[in-house]
This record gives structure tokens, sequence and C-alpha cells, in this order.
């Protein structure tokens, strides 16, 4: 949870409200850096929306996993 994220990252959006729907984006830029990171705020782009979300919402997706198919 710790991983800096930075622009062209890839994560996973993890959501109470849907637990069993994967949703992946890019980050496009930071909104708001926050003394606790977890309340940073990310501006990333899912389909074709942008969308600003809490850092304790994001897992950064290692692309090594990416290549193998997640």
């Amino acid at each position: 949870m710790n991983d800096l994220l930075e622009k062209g990252d890839l994560v996973e959006i993890r959501s109470w409200r849907e637990n069993n729907i994967r949703k992946v984006g890019v980050i496009v830029r930071p909104i708001k850096n926050s003394y606790v990171s977890d309340f940073s705020r990310y501006e990333v782009l899912v389909d074709n929306s942008l969308i600003c979300i809490r850092r304790d919402m994001l897992q950064k997706i290692k692309k090594d996993l990416f290549r193998n198919g997640l």
C-alpha cells in the first residue's frame, strides 16, 4: 500500500461497493497530497472517463503480473 503512485502507473481500483468487479485504470496525475498518504487523491483514467480517487482505494499493479495476465 505504501508504493508511490506516478503518472502512467497501472492501478486496480478497489471499492467496498463493488467487491466482485475489478476495475483497472491509469494514473493521470496526483490531485492532492495529504499528510496521511492514504488520503491523497489521484486522477485516474478508467475506460474513457477521468475520475478522482483516494489513495487507499488504489492498488498498484506490478508490470510482471500484468504481462502474465493478472
